[in-house]
C-alpha cells in the first residue's frame, strides 16, 4: 500500500528532477526559475506554475460553510 499521496510525491519528484536537468544545477534559484517554465504532464494531470510559484491548475478546491451551505471559497483557475 502506497497511500493516497503517492502519485503527488511521484509527480513532485519528477518535476524537481526535470528542473535540475534543465537548469544544470541544484541551486534553489535555478530550480525555481526552471519550475516556473516547465509544463509537465504528470500522473495527476498537467503541472505548471505561475511566476509566483502557484499551480496554474490544481485538483483541489477549498470549501467553506456559508449560511449553512457548502460553497467554494477558493478554486484554482483551470
Amino acid at each position: 500500500d502506497h497511500g493516497p499521496y503517492s502519485l503527488y510525491a511521484y509527480d513532485a519528484t519528477n518535476v524537481l528532477l526535470e528542473s535540475i536537468a534543465k537548469g544544470g544545477s541544484t541551486d534553489g534559484k535555478s530550480m525555481a526559475a526552471q519550475l516556473h517554465q516547465i509544463p509537465w504532464k504528470g500522473t495527476t494531470g498537467q503541472i505548471q506554475f505561475d511566476a509566483k510559484g502557484d499551480l496554474l491548475i490544481s485538483p483541489y478546491v477549498v470549501w467553506i460553510v456559508k449560511e449553512g451551505k457548502f460553497v467554494e471559497y477558493w478554486k484554482p483557475a483551470n
